[in-house]
């Protein structure tokens, strides 16, 4: 391998400097853009989904912020291994509540577990409802920063394009408003990301 040095300017060096993080960013959106479209699958939870984990009461405002940092902490509470009863040694889940002020809305990370028998002290208990939803699968990045890139892609999929043209509604009256479950079979490598919205027909709503 060659490798050629070019001496830069020093009145170019700060322009660099801003430039080349936000090609980066660009970099990882047009990752997660270029996926193409996913399909939705209709499914109905014949059971009470039960996690444990962590949450934080978030905005619009700060919600990145709030993510990064409850994703920190949940981390560290799957490296004590402190959550012993899961479904899944390496999977994990992220829910997005109803909110009940229209500003707020209560925001978790946690673990499927068979029951609530063993909870850790400290974590949190939810069950995610019974009902209809729509599932759509992504291709998991292994890079945490496209994470939220492609958050925004399936939001914005979802209730501009999907929704408008199916034959469903988001069910308001559901605890939940998105489900983001991370499908891992080792520690390091992600498999799949699932997104989830409770839905109910059209010809329903009032």
């Amino acid at each position: 391998m060659i490798t050629i040095l070019i001496e830069v300017p020093r009145w170019l060096v700060p322009i660099l400097a801003a430039v080349l993080p936000a090609i980066g960013l660009i970099a990882i959106i047009l990752s997660v853009v270029l996926q193409g479209k996913p399909k939705a699958k209709i499914i109905k939870t014949k059971e009470p989904i039960r996690v444990v984990g962590l949450s934080v009461q978030t905005t619009k405002a700060t919600f990145y912020e709030d993510d990064a940092v409850l994703w920190r902490e949940f981390k560290q509470l799957r490296e004590k291994n402190a959550i012993t009863n899961k479904k899944e040694e390496h999977s994990f889940i992220s829910v997005i509540k109803a909110s009940t002020d229209g500003k707020s809305w209560e925001y978790m990370i946690g673990s499927i577990v068979n029951d609530f028998s063993q909870v850790p002290e400290g974590t949190k208990i939810f069950e995610i409802p019974v009902t209809t939803y729509a599932a759509f699968v992504l291709k998991a990045p292994n890079d945490r920063r496209k994470w939220a890139a492609m958050r925004m892609k399936m939001e914005k999929f979802i209730h501009d394009k999907w929704l408008p043209k199916s034959h469903f509604i988001l069910d308001r009256d559901m605890s939940v408003r998105e489900i983001e479950y991370h499908h891992k079979i080792s520690s390091q490598k992600a498999q799949k990301m699932i997104f989830y919205v409770p839905i109910k027909p059209k010809s329903k709503e009032v």
